[in-house]
């Protein structure tokens, strides 16, 4: 029922390159727009990227398309994964860095761990289609709150500038 026709190979070869998006996000893409855009932006851009991709995979039909949805999956995890890491550090206090990522990151292997699992019940209960809705649907509220996030915290700027340069 979950046979959409590839072979091994052809899987292979789609996990390589998924490989190949994410060495160039990450390894060069990053790095370049970090220079232009705050951390956030490139925060949202990536969690946009996952809800558009999640969302077109089901429907991608003929291999190039897959290969655009899969590139916007990679690509936005690529964005969104270390700039969040870089915008929690500049956010939190320097005394709670450690702190800050450890729980981000432990927040990040339970969703790892969960999202997969999750979707194993849902593919056994419904059907691919809605494995990719429901992940577009967990993108889509993770860019609901960091859209929220961002403006609350453009809007409160000022009082952490300010707490920075007193303590």
């Amino acid at each position: 029922a979950h046979d959409y026709g590839y072979s091994a190979s052809q899987i292979g070869m789609l996990w390589l390159y998924m490989g190949a998006v994410a060495v160039v996000v990450q390894g060069w893409l990053v790095g370049r727009l970090a220079r232009r855009l705050p951390e956030s932006a490139l925060v949202l851009i990536g969690t946009l990227a996952l809800v558009v991709g999640f969302v077109w995979i089901p429907y991608a039909g003929a291999v190039v398309r897959l290969l655009g949805a899969l590139g916007l999956v990679i690509a936005g995890q690529g964005l969104a994964s270390p700039s969040l890491s870089s915008l929690i550090s500049k956010t939190s206090a320097a005394h709670a860095h450690g702190e800050a990522l450890g729980i981000a990151q432990s927040l990040s292997a339970g969703a790892r761990f969960v999202g997969p699992s999750a979707g194993g019940i849902l593919l056994d209960r419904a059907s691919v289609r809605s494995v990719f809705m429901a992940a577009a649907g967990c993108a889509a509220l993770a860019l609901a709150a960091t859209t929220f996030a961002t403006r609350a915290g453009t809007e409160s700027a000022p009082d952490v500038i300010r707490m920075r340069r007193s303590g």
